[in-house]
């Protein structure tokens, strides 16, 4: 997606292409047509994770859109198909037990808040900070790993319980899934706290 990316006077972080998918028929694949997703270039400033100044689903503006989409208009296939649209994101909420002796639930709630938000975040986060990856599944295994490295060996995570957008249901056994083209955004997390001591025994 380097034409969409490199668009003069537009600043793209990413772009995603979406084969057979169409706008006005999202449920099924159009021949020849694709949709290319993009992600504006905004500031990330891990500090203002807790505050309004952070865009949590960056959005790229009309006019980016339209630049965007007269460049690849310009470069495409007489046969074909593009339209050009901003990123769609799911928003995440999570869920997260812990065992141990938690002195500061304070504390926790708010380093773990800031390192959960930048690893799902669409422009820094990922296994490489290179952002989310567009249709990435979030995998309950794989966040119990990513939270249990960031805390003292003496507080065990149990388990982490994850659900998109509006939804009551959090699993916490099974991958949760996106669609291909989506990403995500950490949008709330409740921490449940366990105060019997681990084996190891509690360290904060």
């Amino acid at each position: 997606m380097a034409l969409a990316e490199t668009t003069p006077g537009v600043a793209v972080a990413r772009a995603h292409a979406a084969i057979g998918y169409h706008p006005c028929f999202p449920c099924q694949p159009v021949a020849g047509a694709t949709t290319v997703f993009v992600v504006p270039r905004v500031p990330r400033e891990l500090s203002e994770i807790e505050t309004e100044n952070f865009v949590r689903a960056p959005q790229t503006d009309p006019g980016a859109l339209a630049a965007v989409a007269a460049r690849l208009d310009a470069r495409r296939l007489v046969t074909s198909e593009v339209a050009v649209q901003s990123a769609e994101y799911r928003a995440v909420r999570l869920q997260l037990y812990f065992q141990g002796v938690v002195t500061d639930e304070t504390i926790l709630r708010t380093t773990l808040f800031a390192y959960l938000t930048a690893y799902l975040d669409p422009l820094i986060g990922g296994e490489d900070g290179a952002g989310w990856p567009f249709g990435g599944p979030l995998r309950p295994s794989n966040l119990i790993k990513r939270v249990q490295s960031q805390i003292h060996a003496g507080i065990l995570v149990r388990r982490v319980g994850i659900a998109l957008d509006a939804s009551p249901d959090f699993s916490d056994c099974v991958d949760v899934f996106i669609r291909a083209h989506e990403l995500v955004y950490l949008q709330e997390m409740q921490l449940f706290v366990d105060q019997t001591p681990t084996a190891q025994g509690g360290l904060r």
